[in-house]
């Protein structure tokens, strides 16, 4: 009997998606192919003909590195820490605004910064502006011209 290739391809995610739980779960050094392949509804032994190469050492630094920049990007702490710094970089004069952080109500799952009012460009394409209002946007995007004028008020 011959395994059609949309099966191996969904056994390749169960596999793949069944392992990072249990990874996660239970840690890789305990982790067996025995466990992935049960949990993933495979036979017990099917994973041992796949012999975990490099392509599944790959797999598992990238999950490591994805980990890692979650673990990141989640520590506000250390984002109202990069915020405080960004907004000592900036002046006036670079049309750069950096929201303050108020660090006092800020935990390492929690940040709070000063609301910025304003609106995305396809929402202020949406609302159909001028072309003058189309122009001055466009200019107060150019990087040469940000350099080059001071800012325009009005």
């Amino acid at each position: 009997m011959r395994i059609s290739e949309q099966a191996k391809q969904e056994s390749r995610v169960r596999i793949l998606e069944k392992g990072a739980e249990l990874f996660i779960g239970k840690g890789f050094e305990a982790t067996t192919t025995r466990d992935i392949a049960l949990a993933a509804g495979l036979a017990a032994g099917t994973l041992q003909p796949l012999c975990l190469t490099k392509d599944w050492q790959n797999t598992l630094e990238k999950l490591a590195d994805i980990e890692q920049m979650l673990l990141m990007e989640t520590d506000y702490e250390q984002e109202a820490r990069f915020g405080k710094e960004a907004r000592l970089l900036f002046s006036d004069a670079d049309r750069v605004v950096v929201p303050q952080v108020y660090e006092e109500y800020c935990t390492k799952r929690v940040l709070t910064t000063e609301y910025l009012r304003g609106c995305h460009l396809d929402e202020f394409l949406a609302k159909n502006p001028s072309q003058e209002g189309r122009d001055h946007f466009t200019h107060l995007r150019s990087p040469t011209t940000t350099m080059q004028h001071p800012p325009v008020t009005g």
